[in-house]
């Protein structure tokens, strides 16, 4: 109607990293052109983390199974970032959350925990994944290293005899574990 204000959006959605200057036209009623340049930067998502490395180590004389640390992901974007990390197979690491989403503006605390087995990897990295992230710059890598002591443990029989033991009871028989070297040994 006469004296009334309309209006109308402009939607963008880019595929890769583009600097946008166009000139956007539109007709009123068949007759009338009104004109508007339309700039926009479309940048990568991003996310940013608190440290680039991360190393365990256990105190001396610890009884504990695995160790944990944090690492935080920053989002310093107008837009949420939606992650995903990633590791080497056979690693001595776990990561969680291991995918979620970091509002803009917002930080997300990811636990980052150690629990050393037999032939896992302790010197390796994570890898970030970023939805809309840069294909240009490589994903950001959390590097993971561990310092694991020796450990020399022997039982104190080499056999274990159970003797005969009828259908449906229950023997048990005790062994010991020496731990010959010189940093505790937890096992399970």
């Amino acid at each position: 109607p006469p004296g009334a204000t309309a209006g109308f959006d402009v939607a963008l959605e880019a595929a890769e990293e583009a600097v946008l200057d166009q000139l956007v036209a539109w007709v009123v009623n068949d007759h009338h052109t009104y004109r508007v340049n339309v700039t926009a930067k479309v940048v990568p998502v991003e996310l940013h983390l608190s440290t680039p490395s991360l190393y365990f180590r256990f105190p001396e004389h610890s009884s504990d199974s695995e160790l944990t640390q944090a690492v935080t992901l920053s989002n310093h974007g107008n837009s949420p970032a939606v992650f995903k990390w990633t590791t080497e197979s056979n690693t001595a690491y776990s990561l969680k959350p291991a995918r979620g989403e970091v509002p803009a503006g917002g930080k997300q605390t990811i636990s980052v925990t150690y629990t050393p087995r037999s032939r896992a990897r302790t010197h390796t990295h994570a890898t970030l994944h970023v939805v809309g992230g840069s294909l240009l710059v490589p994903a950001p890598r959390l590097s993971l290293d561990a310092e694991m002591e020796d450990v020399v443990l022997s039982l104190s029989e080499e056999k274990l005899e159970m003797g005969n033991i009828s259908v449906g009871i229950k023997r048990s028989v005790g062994c010991l574990i020496s731990n010959k070297g010189s940093s505790a040994a937890v096992f399970s």
